[in-house]
């Protein structure tokens, strides 16, 4: 996609050059679909889970114990951070582009795991 757009932009400042200011090229526009948001917010929640799993993992170890199942799982905060618009009046670099398009997503969870020693199981609360 991004080599896509990086052949586009060469295309597009070849034709403001070559054409005559009466003729007027819109410039490039990044976009996500409402889907591809939704994927992300996804990625961002499965990986705090793993994140917390691999966490616990190391916590559990740690003191000799396993881990086990997980017991509960809650969302604490959920956050979306769009870029922020560059104002440039002539030239708008790709890198400019994609900084004002950018999504960051945040997301925290609270991952409460059962804890093994041995063969028997001991339910620890706000692991």
């Amino acid at each position: 996609m991004l080599s896509d757009y990086k052949i586009f932009l060469q295309i597009y400042n070849i034709l403001i050059e070559k054409l005559d200011k009466s003729v007027k090229i819109l410039e490039p526009e990044l976009s996500h679909s409402a889907n591809r948001i939704e994927s992300l917010k996804r990625q961002a929640t499965l990986q705090a889970i793993r994140n917390a799993k691999r966490t616990a993992l190391d916590i559990a170890n740690s003191v000799g114990l396993q881990l086990g199942k997980p017991c509960e799982i809650f969302q604490e905060s959920f956050k979306e951070t769009y870029g922020e618009p560059i104002e440039i009046i002539d030239v708008k670099y790709l890198s400019n582009l994609i900084n004002e398009k950018t999504i960051k997503v945040t997301c925290n969870v609270r991952v409460t795991f059962d804890l093994i020693k041995g063969k028997s199981k001991k339910k620890c609360k706000n692991c």
